[in-house]
Protein backbone atom coordinates (compact mmCIF):
# COMPACT_ATOMS: atom_id res chain seq x y z
CA UNK A 1 0.00 0.00 0.00
CA UNK A 2 2.83 2.41 0.86
CA UNK A 3 4.36 1.89 -2.57
CA UNK A 4 1.02 2.72 -4.20
CA UNK A 5 0.80 5.96 -2.21
CA UNK A 6 4.32 6.99 -3.21
CA UNK A 7 3.63 6.16 -6.87
CA UNK A 8 0.44 8.24 -6.89
CA UNK A 9 1.99 11.26 -5.19
CA UNK A 10 5.13 11.22 -7.31
CA UNK A 11 3.20 11.13 -10.59
CA UNK A 12 0.69 13.68 -9.32
CA UNK A 13 3.48 16.17 -8.60
CA UNK A 14 5.11 15.59 -11.99
CA UNK A 15 1.80 16.16 -13.79
CA UNK A 16 1.94 19.90 -13.19
CA UNK A 17 5.68 20.43 -13.22
CA UNK A 18 5.89 19.06 -16.77
CA UNK A 19 2.71 20.72 -18.02
CA UNK A 20 2.15 23.11 -20.88
CA UNK A 21 4.10 26.37 -20.95
CA UNK A 22 6.53 25.02 -18.34
CA UNK A 23 9.27 27.14 -19.90
CA UNK A 24 7.71 30.31 -18.49
CA UNK A 25 9.24 30.82 -15.05
CA UNK A 26 7.10 32.37 -12.37
CA UNK A 27 10.05 34.46 -11.28
CA UNK A 28 9.96 36.46 -14.51
CA UNK A 29 6.19 36.61 -14.85
CA UNK A 30 4.92 40.08 -14.00
CA UNK A 31 1.79 40.48 -11.90
CA UNK A 32 -0.77 42.91 -13.33
CA UNK A 33 -3.38 44.71 -11.26
CA UNK A 34 -5.26 45.95 -14.33
CA UNK A 35 -8.83 44.59 -14.11
CA UNK A 36 -9.72 42.01 -16.73
CA UNK A 37 -12.56 39.64 -17.52
CA UNK A 38 -13.00 36.53 -15.33
CA UNK A 39 -11.42 33.31 -16.60
CA UNK A 40 -12.69 29.75 -16.36
CA UNK A 41 -10.64 26.87 -14.95
CA UNK A 42 -11.42 23.52 -13.37
CA UNK A 43 -9.10 20.70 -14.48
CA UNK A 44 -5.63 19.76 -13.19
CA UNK A 45 -5.97 22.28 -10.38
CA UNK A 46 -7.32 22.59 -6.85
CA UNK A 47 -9.49 25.22 -5.20
CA UNK A 48 -11.30 26.05 -1.99
CA UNK A 49 -14.77 27.57 -2.28
CA UNK A 50 -15.48 29.82 0.70
CA UNK A 51 -18.96 31.14 1.42
CA UNK A 52 -18.22 34.85 1.84
CA UNK A 53 -17.79 38.05 -0.15
CA UNK A 54 -14.92 39.37 1.97
CA UNK A 55 -11.79 38.47 0.02
CA UNK A 56 -9.52 40.39 2.39
CA UNK A 57 -10.82 38.36 5.33
CA UNK A 58 -10.13 35.10 3.51
CA UNK A 59 -6.56 36.23 2.91
CA UNK A 60 -6.13 37.10 6.60
CA UNK A 61 -7.64 33.82 7.82
CA UNK A 62 -5.29 31.86 5.57
CA UNK A 63 -2.36 33.89 6.86
CA UNK A 64 -1.23 34.81 3.35
CA UNK A 65 1.98 36.79 3.00
CA UNK A 66 3.10 39.03 0.17
CA UNK A 67 -0.52 39.74 -0.74
CA UNK A 68 -1.02 41.92 -3.81
CA UNK A 69 -3.82 42.80 -6.17
CA UNK A 70 -3.75 40.65 -9.31
CA UNK A 71 -6.01 40.29 -12.30
CA UNK A 72 -7.34 36.96 -13.49
CA UNK A 73 -4.79 36.40 -16.24
CA UNK A 74 -1.67 36.86 -14.14
CA UNK A 75 -3.07 35.73 -10.79
CA UNK A 76 -4.32 32.38 -12.06
CA UNK A 77 -1.18 31.75 -14.08
CA UNK A 78 1.13 32.28 -11.14
CA UNK A 79 -1.02 30.29 -8.72
CA UNK A 80 -1.48 27.31 -11.02
CA UNK A 81 2.24 27.13 -11.85
CA UNK A 82 3.31 26.63 -8.22
CA UNK A 83 5.32 23.41 -8.01
CA UNK A 84 5.64 21.08 -5.02
CA UNK A 85 8.90 19.68 -6.38
CA UNK A 86 10.59 23.05 -5.88
CA UNK A 87 11.44 22.00 -2.33
CA UNK A 88 9.65 25.08 -0.98
CA UNK A 89 6.59 24.21 1.14
CA UNK A 90 5.04 27.65 0.56
CA UNK A 91 2.41 28.00 -2.16
CA UNK A 92 1.08 30.90 -4.22
CA UNK A 93 -2.71 31.06 -4.43
CA UNK A 94 -5.12 33.31 -6.29
CA UNK A 95 -8.24 34.53 -4.51
CA UNK A 96 -11.02 35.42 -6.90
CA UNK A 97 -13.34 38.35 -6.32
CA UNK A 98 -16.78 37.36 -4.99
CA UNK A 99 -18.76 35.16 -7.40
CA UNK A 100 -22.40 34.77 -6.38
CA UNK A 101 -21.46 34.72 -2.71
CA UNK A 102 -18.35 32.55 -3.07
CA UNK A 103 -14.64 33.30 -3.12
CA UNK A 104 -12.42 30.67 -4.75
CA UNK A 105 -8.88 30.07 -3.51
CA UNK A 106 -7.03 28.54 -6.45
CA UNK A 107 -3.66 26.77 -6.55
CA UNK A 108 -1.88 24.33 -8.82
CA UNK A 109 -0.59 22.18 -5.96
CA UNK A 110 -2.74 22.78 -2.91
CA UNK A 111 -2.63 20.07 -0.22
CA UNK A 112 -5.46 17.54 -0.33
CA UNK A 113 -7.33 15.21 2.03
CA UNK A 114 -6.38 11.53 2.32
CA UNK A 115 -5.89 8.77 4.85
CA UNK A 116 -2.40 7.44 4.15
CA UNK A 117 -1.18 4.19 5.65
CA UNK A 118 2.41 4.87 4.57
CA UNK A 119 4.94 5.92 7.22
CA UNK A 120 6.62 8.66 5.19
CA UNK A 121 6.10 11.86 7.17
CA UNK A 122 6.59 14.04 4.07
CA UNK A 123 3.49 12.55 2.43
CA UNK A 124 1.49 12.62 5.66
CA UNK A 125 2.43 16.29 6.03
CA UNK A 126 0.50 17.06 2.84
CA UNK A 127 -2.73 15.86 4.41
CA UNK A 128 -1.90 17.65 7.66
CA UNK A 129 -1.57 20.90 5.71
CA UNK A 130 -4.98 20.36 4.14
CA UNK A 131 -6.53 19.77 7.58
CA UNK A 132 -4.83 22.94 8.83
CA UNK A 133 -6.26 25.07 6.01
CA UNK A 134 -9.72 23.53 6.27
CA UNK A 135 -9.81 24.08 10.04
CA UNK A 136 -8.79 27.72 9.71
CA UNK A 137 -11.37 28.45 7.03
CA UNK A 138 -14.24 26.48 8.59
CA UNK A 139 -13.62 28.21 11.94
CA UNK A 140 -14.43 31.57 10.34
CA UNK A 141 -16.91 30.80 7.55
CA UNK A 142 -20.15 28.82 7.70
CA UNK A 143 -19.33 26.70 4.64
CA UNK A 144 -16.05 25.69 3.01
CA UNK A 145 -15.54 23.31 0.10
CA UNK A 146 -12.53 21.87 -1.68
CA UNK A 147 -12.12 20.33 -5.14
CA UNK A 148 -9.17 19.07 -7.19
CA UNK A 149 -8.24 16.75 -10.05
CA UNK A 150 -5.02 15.60 -11.71
CA UNK A 151 -5.04 13.61 -14.93
CA UNK A 152 -1.73 11.73 -14.68
CA UNK A 153 -2.77 9.96 -11.48
CA UNK A 154 -6.52 10.02 -12.30
CA UNK A 155 -6.98 11.62 -8.90
CA UNK A 156 -10.14 13.44 -7.89
CA UNK A 157 -11.15 14.85 -4.55
CA UNK A 158 -13.98 16.86 -3.04
CA UNK A 159 -14.80 18.05 0.47
CA UNK A 160 -17.73 19.97 1.89
CA UNK A 161 -17.80 21.22 5.46
CA UNK A 162 -20.62 23.08 7.18
CA UNK A 163 -21.72 23.36 10.80
CA UNK A 164 -23.89 20.26 10.34
CA UNK A 165 -21.99 18.01 7.95
CA UNK A 166 -18.54 16.98 6.76
CA UNK A 167 -18.21 15.03 3.52
CA UNK A 168 -14.81 14.23 2.02
CA UNK A 169 -13.75 11.84 -0.77
CA UNK A 170 -10.44 11.20 -2.53
CA UNK A 171 -9.70 8.66 -5.26
CA UNK A 172 -6.53 8.05 -7.30
CA UNK A 173 -4.72 5.25 -9.10
CA UNK A 174 -7.51 2.72 -8.56
CA UNK A 175 -7.79 3.29 -4.83
CA UNK A 176 -10.14 5.22 -2.52
CA UNK A 177 -7.83 7.17 -0.22
CA UNK A 178 -10.60 8.83 1.77
CA UNK A 179 -14.35 8.30 2.16
CA UNK A 180 -15.63 10.32 5.08
CA UNK A 181 -19.26 11.13 5.78
CA UNK A 182 -22.48 10.15 4.03
CA UNK A 183 -23.12 10.59 0.32
CA UNK A 184 -24.80 13.93 -0.36
CA UNK A 185 -27.95 14.30 -2.42
CA UNK A 186 -25.95 16.15 -5.08
CA UNK A 187 -23.57 13.21 -5.47
CA UNK A 188 -26.59 10.95 -5.76
CA UNK A 189 -28.15 13.22 -8.41
CA UNK A 190 -24.97 12.86 -10.47
CA UNK A 191 -25.22 9.07 -10.34
CA UNK A 192 -22.15 8.52 -8.18
CA UNK A 193 -21.88 5.22 -6.26
CA UNK A 194 -23.18 5.33 -2.70
CA UNK A 195 -20.14 4.48 -0.57
CA UNK A 196 -21.61 5.61 2.74
CA UNK A 197 -20.00 3.88 5.71
CA UNK A 198 -17.37 2.05 3.66
CA UNK A 199 -13.66 2.03 4.41
CA UNK A 200 -10.96 2.37 1.79
CA UNK A 201 -10.89 -1.27 0.68
CA UNK A 202 -14.67 -1.73 0.70
CA UNK A 203 -15.25 1.51 -1.21
CA UNK A 204 -12.64 0.58 -3.80
CA UNK A 205 -14.14 -2.90 -4.23
CA UNK A 206 -17.62 -1.39 -4.63
CA UNK A 207 -16.49 0.94 -7.42
CA UNK A 208 -14.77 -1.81 -9.40
CA UNK A 209 -17.64 -4.23 -8.81
CA UNK A 210 -20.02 -1.69 -10.33
CA UNK A 211 -17.63 -1.14 -13.23
CA UNK A 212 -17.63 -4.88 -13.98
CA UNK A 213 -21.44 -4.90 -14.02
CA UNK A 214 -21.52 -1.88 -16.32
CA UNK A 215 -19.04 -3.53 -18.68
CA UNK A 216 -21.22 -6.65 -18.77
CA UNK A 217 -24.23 -4.47 -19.67
CA UNK A 218 -22.29 -2.87 -22.52
CA UNK A 219 -21.17 -6.28 -23.82
CA UNK A 220 -24.75 -7.57 -23.73
CA UNK A 221 -26.01 -4.55 -25.66
CA UNK A 222 -23.27 -5.00 -28.26
CA UNK A 223 -24.19 -8.68 -28.62
CA UNK A 224 -27.79 -7.62 -29.24
CA UNK A 225 -26.71 -5.67 -32.32
CA UNK A 226 -25.90 -2.21 -31.00
CA UNK A 227 -22.60 -0.56 -31.79
CA UNK A 228 -20.29 0.06 -28.85
CA UNK A 229 -20.99 3.79 -29.12
CA UNK A 230 -24.74 3.17 -28.95
CA UNK A 231 -24.29 0.79 -26.02
CA UNK A 232 -22.26 3.34 -24.07
CA UNK A 233 -24.89 6.00 -24.76
CA UNK A 234 -27.52 3.79 -23.14
CA UNK A 235 -25.34 3.10 -20.13
CA UNK A 236 -25.88 5.17 -17.03
CA UNK A 237 -22.99 7.27 -15.76
CA UNK A 238 -19.76 5.33 -15.16
CA UNK A 239 -19.00 4.33 -11.58
CA UNK A 240 -15.41 5.50 -12.05
CA UNK A 241 -14.77 8.88 -10.37
CA UNK A 242 -13.69 11.49 -12.93
CA UNK A 243 -12.62 15.11 -13.27
CA UNK A 244 -16.04 15.83 -14.75
CA UNK A 245 -17.59 14.65 -11.47
CA UNK A 246 -15.49 17.25 -9.68
CA UNK A 247 -16.64 20.27 -11.67
CA UNK A 248 -20.25 19.11 -11.92
CA UNK A 249 -20.43 18.58 -8.17
CA UNK A 250 -18.87 21.99 -7.62
CA UNK A 251 -21.67 23.43 -9.75
CA UNK A 252 -24.27 21.86 -7.46
CA UNK A 253 -22.54 22.68 -4.18
CA UNK A 254 -21.34 26.20 -5.02
CA UNK A 255 -20.30 27.07 -8.60
CA UNK A 256 -18.64 25.32 -11.53
CA UNK A 257 -15.39 27.17 -12.35
CA UNK A 258 -15.55 25.81 -15.91
CA UNK A 259 -18.54 28.11 -16.45
CA UNK A 260 -17.13 31.30 -14.93
CA UNK A 261 -16.61 33.01 -18.29
CA UNK A 262 -20.18 32.17 -19.29
CA UNK A 263 -21.79 33.71 -16.21
CA UNK A 264 -19.45 36.49 -15.06
CA UNK A 265 -18.41 39.33 -17.36
CA UNK A 266 -17.48 42.41 -15.31
CA UNK A 267 -13.86 43.53 -15.26
CA UNK A 268 -12.37 42.67 -11.88
CA UNK A 269 -9.29 41.73 -9.87
CA UNK A 270 -8.50 39.31 -7.08
CA UNK A 271 -5.63 38.81 -4.67
CA UNK A 272 -2.40 36.85 -5.08
CA UNK A 273 -0.59 35.68 -1.97
CA UNK A 274 1.57 32.95 -0.53
CA UNK A 275 0.54 30.24 1.91
CA UNK A 276 3.06 29.62 4.67
CA UNK A 277 3.38 26.28 6.43
CA UNK A 278 5.59 25.34 9.36
CA UNK A 279 8.74 23.67 8.08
Amino acid sequence: MEAVVISWLSRLFRSNSNGANSDVGVGIFEVSSKPDHPLSFGYKVGWFAVATEDVALVARVLGLVGVQVANWQTGLKLAVKTNLLSGNPDRKVFLTPPLNGWILVVGGELPYPAELSGRDVDFNAITNRFDYLMLRLSSHFHEVQYFASHRVSDSVTWTRRTERMYRSFTYADGWVYLNRGSQTKEERELGMPDLTGMGQQAATDEIFGLLEKQQAEVDALCNSGLSRKEALQRLRRSAMPSETNVTELAGLWSLDPCQIEEHFHDLSTGLLGELRFDR
